[in-house]
């Protein structure tokens, strides 16, 4: 469920953001008239091809509705990453309203469409909006000046919002006694008798523990706090301690290119490369290729993804300081087998969208064989993101090889919750 504007996310250069009516709708123009329109057509045959002409990427919202129940969340989230929005408020849809109230809320970079004035908000004097009509010569004067004002925002700098919750928790410092230990939760008992319970991600800020139990001891004596937030009580180590992810996610958008250094390197897996704030992101072991990075060598690196839910940035490697780099030769694979487990990069994604089949195909490191990573053998987490469009190439994930068949095609399930991240996250 939708519940607060958080700010999370930073724009992806060349997105824009499209927010209209969708399909078939009835208004009334400057006359009074009824203008029966149809939205979908306009937005397909009108706005796509000004908008790919001018070298960006149109986002439009419809195509986030995937019959989940995180629509406005995914919404939000495409809002976020928008460089530019353009808004038509003709027939002032409520919707409508209601995301360009967020893109003004974030101060974007607006451009407004109407082919109604009145249904301009008349509280936001000096709105520069293009008026258009079902017209031909009046189409194409609105498809120039739209292409005009695209041309000039996106090579203007635009300074936009964050969002942070107000603060209105209360924090109790005090040691606490681990009494109980599981994968997923510790509880803890401090001073007279009182219990709480420290989650996966209330331990350390740059990372989410996987498995509790591998972390924790049960006698061990914690120096943490309670913390109470809308009316819910945690045991916290990191109270008020500063969420570096909202940050994090704005400053390093995908595609995103900056100079960092390698901090750890970890076989069949990767370098981990400091990114900001404390934080390391991963180059996986499948995207090196070929080369071998030591710890300590300078390298240029693109933002595949921020992923703050999870507290991972994926990474690309760019270019690196030649002089701390190994060429490797090339080696014969070797062959997988079935039990084998590694982290894999996905490269492909198929949601189910409503039938069976739903897939994605994973690259495995060490040989760069690709594995079937079918819907049915995913756990309920990944699937979950598989259909909601949050499961992305560049990803990684903890898979096992389930089946090698005698043309060698390859199988896996992946192994979410059940293997703890890497440590070097948390270096």
């Amino acid at each position: 469920m939708f519940n607060r504007l958080i700010r999370d996310r930073g724009p992806v250069s060349g997105n824009v953001f499209v927010v209209m009516p969708f399909g078939k709708r009835d208004f009334h123009n400057d006359q009074g008239d009824v203008v029966h329109y149809d939205f979908d057509e306009h937005y397909h045959e009108v706005l796509v091809p000004v908008i790919e002409g001018a070298g960006l990427n149109p986002v439009r919202t419809d195509s986030l509705y995937d019959g989940g129940d995180t629509v406005l969340d995914n919404v939000w989230a495409r809002l976020q990453e928008g460089q530019i929005v353009i808004v038509d408020l003709t027939g002032s849809n409520r919707n409508v309203m209601i995301e360009f109230a967020w893109a003004y809320l974030l101060n974007k970079p607006i451009i407004p469409l109407t082919q109604c004035a009145g249904d301009v908000p008349s509280d936001l004097p000096g709105l520069r909006y293009i008026s258009y009509s079902q017209g031909w010569k009046d189409m194409e004067r609105m498809k120039g000046e739209l292409r005009s004002r695209l041309d000039i925002l996106r090579e203007e700098a635009h300074a936009e919002l964050r969002l942070v919750p107000m603060a209105t928790s209360t924090i109790r410092p005090v040691p606490a006694r681990v009494v109980n230990v599981s994968r997923e939760h510790v509880v803890v008992e401090a001073e007279k008798g009182q219990y709480g319970v420290l989650g996966p991600a209330d331990v350390d800020l740059t990372r989410i523990v996987s498995d509790m139990a591998q972390r924790f001891s049960a006698g061990e004596v914690l120096d943490g706090a309670f913390e109470t937030s809308d009316g819910h009580t945690r045991y916290t180590l990191v109270a008020g301690q500063s969420n570096p992810w909202p940050q994090l996610a704005a400053d390093f958008p995908s595609a995103h290119v900056f100079t960092g250094k390698v901090v750890n390197v970890v076989a069949g897996v990767g370098a981990f490369v400091h990114v900001a704030h404390g934080v390391n992101g991963l180059i996986p072991a499948a995207a090196l290729k070929g080369v071998r990075l030591t710890v300590g060598t300078k390298v240029t690196a693109g933002v595949v993804k921020v992923d703050p839910r999870q507290r991972r940035i994926h990474l690309a490697l760019v270019e690196a300081d030649e002089r701390r780099v190994t060429v490797l030769r090339p080696q014969v694979a070797v062959p997988h087998k079935r039990g084998e487990r590694c982290d894999a990069e996905v490269v492909k994604v198929m949601p189910e969208q409503g039938r069976s089949g739903g897939y994605a195909l994973v690259e495995l490191p060490g040989s760069g064989r690709t594995a079937m990573l079918h819907c049915t053998d995913m756990s309920p987490e990944v699937r979950a993101d598989l259909n909601r469009g949050r499961l992305e190439r560049g990803e990684l994930l903890a898979v096992e090889i389930t089946d090698v068949n005698e043309q060698g095609r390859i199988r896996v399930r992946d192994l979410e919750g059940e293997t703890e991240a890497p440590a070097e996250l948390a270096a």
